[in-house]
């Protein structure tokens, strides 16, 4: 009679302890579920914020329509140029994000070369060395204001490796 009582507490005891690890791994699933679940909702979250909060570029009123918005390192300009065929000059105007005028001017092309024609004004709105005095165009030519051009070609030859100084 010990011998069936030990052996039913034996399976009582086995019985019992397989019935608390079930139920122990039914909860750490549980809990491994709720953590995927907040980490999904996470990563869902981040992404609708990336997403959502994207900086949106707002033109000024003052700013034209044909102006391009021109990326910078932590700010950006509005960037227009307008070639007058007529009297062989290029006009460009650089606006501040606010539309306060920075640039308005005739400007000379850095490389020396022929004024650019008017399909050739194309404005790079995400060039690497855009700045709020000069312009690239999306074939790479620096445009300079002429009242500047010196003191910027200089800047632009360090820019480009050409130079040892920025100015």
């Amino acid at each position: 009679m010990m011998y069936e009582g030990n052996c039913s507490l034996k399976n009582f005891v086995h019985q019992h302890r397989r019935n608390f690890l079930i139920r122990n791994s039914e909860k750490q699933i549980q809990r491994v579920r709720k953590q995927y679940c907040c980490c999904g909702v996470s990563v869902l979250l981040l992404l609708c914020f990336v997403c959502g909060c994207a900086s949106k570029v707002v033109r000024p009123q003052n700013v034209p329509a044909d102006a391009v918005f021109v990326f910078g390192a932590k700010i950006g300009w509005w960037q227009q140029c307008i070639a007058a065929d007529v009297e062989q000059r290029v006009h460009c105007r650089i606006w501040n994000g606010a539309g306060l005028v920075l640039l308005d001017e005739d400007i000379l092309p850095y490389d020396g070369g022929p004024l650019p024609k008017a399909v050739e004004l194309q404005i790079d709105p995400e060039s690497t060395f855009s700045g709020p005095d000069r312009i690239i165009l999306v074939n790479k030519r620096y445009l300079l204001p002429k009242s500047r051009f010196e003191e910027l070609k200089k800047f632009v030859n360090w820019l480009e490796g050409k130079s040892d100084r920025p100015r």
